[in-house]
């Protein structure tokens, strides 16, 4: 059905990480104001769940979101603006030697 789209699935294993662990890793995401959240039922319903884990009696929205949130992290596409800042100076600084010249030993 999908074989001409240009996306794949990629599995996801969180070893010996239980979802509460799962889930604080990711806690200062939320906190940091990194997570955008549309004003839509789909939305509270996630809310809902992550704020009643781990006492509610389903969490499967909660382990989503969590490693959702450390896929995003580990990827790079969940950063914290220190975590940019400093990815840009990096990206400033010369490391190793000076390039070839272009026409020869001049």
């Amino acid at each position: 059905m999908y074989g001409g789209r240009h996306f794949g699935v990629q599995l996801e294993d969180p070893g010996s990480i239980d979802k509460q662990a799962r889930l604080y890793s990711v806690q200062h995401l939320f906190e940091e104001g990194l997570v955008y959240c549309p004003d839509t039922d789909w939305a509270d319903e996630v809310i809902s769940q992550c704020m009643r884990f781990p006492k509610a009696k389903h969490d499967d929205l909660v382990d989503t979101v969590s490693m959702a949130m450390r896929y995003l992290r580990r990827t790079g596409f969940a950063m914290r603006q220190e975590e940019v800042q400093e990815d840009f100076e990096m990206s400033r600084q010369h490391l190793g030697r000076p390039p070839e010249p272009l026409y020869g030993g001049i």
